[in-house]
């Protein structure tokens, strides 16, 4: 029972890893704005190069952005167990199943789109 318990608070958080990641390069993009004084720019302003407080963002950045497959794996492992566990108990599939499954596919999902879509360019900054 405690095993369940704690695989639903990883499979949830692993579910909003996205966010994470998202919000970790606009943080490094925010710096970067507060050290050249104006909003970077792709193409221009390199975030390897501009340095000072950029550089932290930018390693955090990094390491979110490496356990990107990780997140996803314990995300799909475990979402996939809860629900083999959901159908063992109960003979059918819960509504507490449907929710973890569609909120972890909405926010990977929606996270993959929004880093398209973004208007502000700063997935394009942090790449180029």
């Amino acid at each position: 029972m405690i095993l369940s318990k704690y695989a639903k608070q990883i499979a949830m958080l692993s579910a909003f890893y996205p966010l994470v990641v998202i919000f970790s390069l606009h943080a490094a993009w925010v710096a970067g704005r507060f050290t050249l004084g104006h909003w970077p720019r792709p193409m221009f302003d390199d975030p390897a190069y501009i340095g000072g407080i950029v550089d932290l963002f930018l390693a955090l950045s990094l390491l979110a952005l490496c356990g990107v497959p990780l997140a996803l794996f314990f995300n799909i492992a475990l979402n996939i167990l809860g629900c083999i566990a959901y159908i063992w108990k109960d003979k059918y599939l819960s509504w507490n199943c449907w929710y973890f499954l569609v909120t972890s596919l909405a926010t990977w999902i929606g996270g993959l789109k929004f880093l398209q879509w973004e208007p502000l360019r700063v997935a394009e900054w942090f790449v180029d």
